[in-house]
């Protein structure tokens, strides 16, 4: 960053003329720089006579982040409430092709392995629990 002291400007405009970006200007005769013009290219340094611009390094402070806990927190409800609705949705036609894929397991078993409809009809439809014994009438 360019700094122009102005007690040192004659006010001699010869580094507004040589300045690419026209970044420098004259205020009572005196030069000032629009930093947001200025692409710190020296070339002000090298002509002025009077000594009146001198560079300086700018000064960088480490930005410093606050993580915002209630941020955090709505990103994390919309991403549930986003999983929620599209669990309700998705829900119901998994369940549906997981019994399509079950039924159809079922009905292309080999008949040997005892694994058929009518045995888990008998079962109650569980598949393979243990069976309730009828204790006189005690459950």
């Amino acid at each position: 960053m360019y700094l122009i002291d102005e007690a040192k400007c004659t006010g001699c405009a010869a580094c507004m003329e040589i300045c690419p970006t026209s970044a420098i200007y004259l205020v009572n005769h005196k030069a000032n720089i629009n930093y947001d013009l200025c692409t710190d290219c020296g070339r002000c340094l090298e002509v002025c006579s009077g000594q009146a611009i001198r560079f300086e390094a700018a000064k960088i402070q480490p930005i410093q982040v606050v993580e915002q806990p209630s941020m955090s927190r709505s990103i994390f409800s919309a991403l549930k409430a986003t999983a929620k609705a599209v669990g309700s949705v998705l829900a119901p036609f998994l369940i549906s092709k997981l019994g399509d894929i079950v039924n159809s397991k079922i009905d292309n078993s080999p008949r040997n392995t005892g694994m058929n409809r009518q045995y888990l009809n008998k079962m109650g439809g569980r598949g393979g629990g243990r069976q309730r014994r009828n204790r006189g009438g005690k459950r």
